[in-house]
Formats: C-alpha cells, sequence, structure tokens
C-alpha cells in the first residue's frame, strides 16, 4: 500500500514539478517535470564528469558518442547497449559539489537513471 500512495504522490508531484527520492545507497536526487534525474554530488564538476564518463564505458558498457567540458559545465552522450540514448550533464554547483543530471530516454527510464547516479556517486568515493 505503501508503493501505492508513493507512486500516487509522486505522480502529483510530477505535476506540480518535481518528485524526491534516492538511491539504493542513500544518495537524494530530484526527478524533474522533463524526466531528468538530478542530484548535488560532492566534487570539482571535471572530477564528477570523469567519474560519470569512467562509470558509463566501464560499468554500464554504453558507447559513449560525444563528451566535453569547459570551464563550467560537462556533457556526455551516447547509446546503452540496446540502443536507447542517454544524456549525463555536469554543472559546477561550488568548488565542492557538482549539480548532475542524469536522463535516459526516451521517457526519462528513471531505474536506469537512479543506477547510473548510485554508480558515479560509488565512483566519487574511491
Amino acid at each position: 500500500m505503501k508503493t501505492i500512495a508513493g507512486v500516487g504522490l509522486c505522480s502529483l508531484a510530477l505535476l506540480l514539478g518535481a518528485c524526491s527520492g534516492s538511491t539504493r545507497t542513500g544518495n537524494p536526487y530530484t526527478l524533474k517535470a522533463d524526466r531528468e534525474l538530478e542530484a548535488y554530488l560532492p566534487g570539482d564538476f571535471r572530477r564528477v564528469h570523469a567519474a560519470a564518463l569512467k562509470v558509463v564505458k566501464d560499468e554500464f558498457r554504453y558507447q559513449v558518442v560525444h563528451s566535453a567540458t569547459d570551464a563550467r559545465e560537462g556533457i556526455i552522450e551516447g547509446k546503452t547497449t540496446t540502443g536507447v540514448s542517454f544524456r549525463i550533464e555536469t554543472y559546477r554547483s561550488t568548488d565542492k559539489a557538482t549539480r548532475t543530471e542524469v536522463f535516459v530516454g526516451p521517457m526519462g527510464n528513471e531505474e536506469t537513471m537512479r543506477d547510473i547516479l548510485e554508480e558515479i556517486a560509488e565512483e566519487l568515493k574511491k
């Protein structure tokens, strides 16, 4: 019953803007209205970007089509093994925190996005 109530509340929250949750290891995130998963991860955005790139290439074995950074943000785009597009964006929030947005399309696969986010957070602990 809690699951049904949680799904209902999350659905209502999506209509109003966003829904919050956490990964299995406790990393908080927000599922935004545009179906992107957003989280603030510890570390400089270049370090978070490098960890995200390592995770999608080495752990998930996804094909990376594009990866770039500038002075304040980064992007990784590619395809999963089934040909579904994914995108990870990193934005400098502070010197010690990075806003990270994950999207696996076409409709935003929350479970996969949560798994990617969780693996990035674990990579940052190494």
